[in-house]
């Protein structure tokens, strides 16, 4: 196989992808940066995922950081998104600890200030 036949395969499968694809996560932490430095391609990658008319989220398990604060990250990186498309695990937490457990109404958190921003929020 020729290297011309498996750049076109790889780009046939990469357009299957999108095609195949509404929307796509991206994991933050060692696949978008890593060590404070943003991987290569990663703004062109979305860029284009978007220009495709696809939603992109951001999520991270680091809970001490909110949505603003990712936001604020991967901007500084080059990396523009909205709050909204960015998803720290504090947002899960606070979901999840709002709907199974609402009669919860003071809660002393022992974590990140993220992860008490999200709380907050619900």
């Amino acid at each position: 196989t020729s290297p011309a036949a498996v750049e076109k395969r790889a780009a046939d499968t990469v357009a299957a992808l999108v095609r195949g694809c509404d929307a796509f996560l991206f994991d933050c932490d060692g696949t978008l940066y890593h060590a404070g430095e943003v991987l290569p391609n990663v703004a062109d990658a979305i860029k284009y995922l978007r220009s495709e008319g696809k939603s992109v989220f951001f999520v991270t398990n680091t809970s001490s950081r909110s949505r603003e604060q990712l936001q604020a990250k991967l901007e500084t990186l080059g990396v523009p998104c909205s709050a909204a498309e960015c998803v720290p695990s504090g947002v899960f937490a606070a979901t999840y600890i709002r709907r199974t457990h609402p009669e919860a109404k003071h809660l002393y958190v022992i974590g990140g200030g993220g992860l008490v921003s999200e709380l907050e929020k619900q």
